[in-house]
């Protein structure tokens, strides 16, 4: 009888420790889901088809093939960077190089002039 007891307590403290288990799994994916959606994707790493996942705000998400081959983000235009400003409101993406979209280091100086 007492061995009884013990295999139904020991069968209690093992059912209780996997359902703690599996509620503490539940929090972790869900901070790491808010994670990846606040973090971005350096140039050449793979993305989903979002062009709001790439870093830089002249990079944006290329699928060739449909994205049978998989998605990367590759370096675009400045039409990309005006493309994003609408529709990525990540400070992290957008923010990166500082500037407007068709900034330039060099002034407006015409040659000849």
């Amino acid at each position: 009888m007492k061995t009884a007891v013990f295999f139904l307590c020991l069968l209690a403290v093992a059912y209780s420790t996997e359902n703690e288990a599996e509620d503490t799994s539940l929090v972790d994916d869900g901070a790491l889901e808010v994670e990846e959606e606040r973090s971005c994707v350096a140039l050449g790493g793979e993305c989903n088809g979002n062009d709001c996942k790439c870093c830089n705000k002249w990079t944006y998400c290329k699928c060739p093939l449909w994205g049978v081959l998989g998605c990367s983000c590759v370096f675009g235009d400045s039409m990309v960077c005006v493309r994003k400003r609408e529709s990525c409101k990540n400070p992290e993406v957008m923010d990166y190089p500082k500037g407007s979209c068709f900034s330039s280091k060099r002034g407006n100086n015409r040659r000849g002039r």
